[in-house]
């Protein structure tokens, strides 16, 4: 069981990350009620300590929501949930972003996805139920209207600018988004009944399973060694062994250590 306080502390952390998690889940999702799951989830698996392996604590949570809202978007269903997305229309002193808003719903939205979310053509293809040619007219199109828009130095990098622009549209809150408030009680309810698993716990298996990999590679290169050797005389021969052995074993827990560095 978790403490309020745990669950609080770690909540103010992930608070200025909310608005665009829910932006990028809406867009993905085109749903209101799978983007608002998508973002719980996602919050579950960041306290969990699953939303990042060894990546900046933000951009893990961008990877656990594209991952969640994919999985959702794409869940075969009886019936298809009904489309309530409209995003990138409100007013903005960004000129990118102005000249977006006048776009029709199948562009702003392909642009959210690609702009805003970092996919491909063929996926925003999947997921608006368009050709991928379609998908790539609507975005080059867009992009050499935009183009227009920037100065002349920057008019060879307008994806990038667009894509400023729109994280920057998704990082602002709105009347649209999911209460901070409800989200937290519902999030605070769920982890209240889930055991956090323990980090010394998890380390300790992985120096345990370390330890049986560094045996068995030690194993493998000292019987590989041996067989490499030419044939020896009989008082040469136990300290060839024993020297295949410790550099076996040397090897094994170089190759363990280096291992047990990448899973950090």
């Amino acid at each position: 069981m978790q403490t309020s306080e745990a669950l609080s502390a770690f909540y103010n952390r992930v608070t200025p990350a909310i608005p665009e998690l829910f932006n990028m889940a809406y867009a993905i999702c085109g749903n209101y009620d799978l983007a608002e799951y998508a973002l719980q989830y996602t919050l579950m698996e960041a306290w969990l300590g699953a939303s990042h392996g060894g990546m900046g604590f933000r951009e893990g949570l961008r990877n656990t929501l594209r991952r969640v809202a994919l999985e959702e978007a794409m869940d075969p269903r009886e019936s298809a949930p009904e489309m309530t997305w409209d995003g990138l229309t409100a007013d903005s002193d960004d000129p990118l972003l102005k000249l977006l808003a006048r776009e029709s719903t199948e562009t702003r939205r392909a642009a959210a996805l690609r702009y805003g979310c970092g996919l491909n053509a063929a996926r925003i293809a999947r997921l608006t139920g368009q050709s991928p040619g379609r998908v790539r007219e609507l975005l080059t199109r867009f992009e050499r209207a935009a183009a227009g828009k920037l100065p002349a130095q920057q008019r060879g990098r307008v994806e990038a600018g667009l894509a400023r622009s729109v994280r920057r549209a998704f990082d602002r809150a709105d009347e649209e988004m999911p209460s901070l408030g409800a989200l937290y009680r519902g999030f605070e309810a769920e982890a209240l009944e889930t055991v956090r698993p323990s980090h010394w716990a998890s380390r300790l298996v992985k120096r345990a399973l370390c330890a049986v990999l560094a045996v068995v590679c030690a194993l493998a290169f000292w019987l590989a060694a041996v067989l490499m050797q030419p044939v020896q005389t009989e008082d040469v021969a136990p300290a060839v062994e024993e020297s295949s052995m410790q550099e076996a074993v040397q090897i094994a827990w170089i190759s363990c250590n280096f291992i047990e560095d990448l899973t950090q």
